[in-house]
């Protein structure tokens, strides 16, 4: 890999890092644990999701990865309560999380030179309902692993491999 693009993957691997850190310490109040950034997706088991759509300065799609259990503690640390079944109201304060993180990031994003940065709002996903389809030729993929509680989440980023190239400079 270019020593350009993978400078600025790790790059986009630590705003992934630091949004994660920022929502989950100062508006979730959760302890949370981060593993490494790496390239690639996530290869992590998805009970929820959601994704977003960033436009503008930076051209990529955003996903917040949970099993049932990470799920039920990011939406109910948003809530304000502990809950042991998935509804509605879950569904929309882990979507809501999603949102949060990606607003964290598209921050950082401004901040770090790279333009305006536009978000679609986020939508959730389930195993039976997964992720839009991507040509994985087409697009370079960057995560890192989270646990609250010992459980785990993910949080990745894909970029079109040319808009990916072109941001670099390589």
């Amino acid at each position: 890999m270019d020593a350009k693009l993978n400078e600025f993957l790790l790059e986009i691997g630590s705003t992934i890092g630091e949004a994660v850190r920022e929502i989950a310490e100062t508006m979730l109040f959760v302890p949370i644990g981060a593993g490494e950034v790496s390239l690639g997706p996530c290869g992590m088991e998805m009970a929820h999701g959601a994704w977003i759509a960033l436009d503008g300065g930076i051209i990529a799609r955003f996903h917040l990865i949970a099993t049932e259990a990470s799920a039920l503690r990011l939406a109910g640390a948003l809530l304000g309560d502990s809950r042991e079944a998935w509804d509605e109201e879950l569904g929309d304060a882990f979507g809501e999380v999603a949102n949060m993180i990606a607003g964290g990031m598209v921050t950082r994003f401004e901040d770090r030179s790279h333009g305006s940065v536009g978000m679609t709002p986020p939508t959730r996903v389930t195993p039976g309902e997964p992720f839009p389809e991507h040509d994985a030729s087409a697009v370079v993929i960057v995560h890192q692993t989270f646990t609250l509680e010992g459980d785990p989440f993910a949080a990745e980023i894909l970029f079109p491999l040319d808009f990916a190239l072109t941001k670099a400079g390589a």
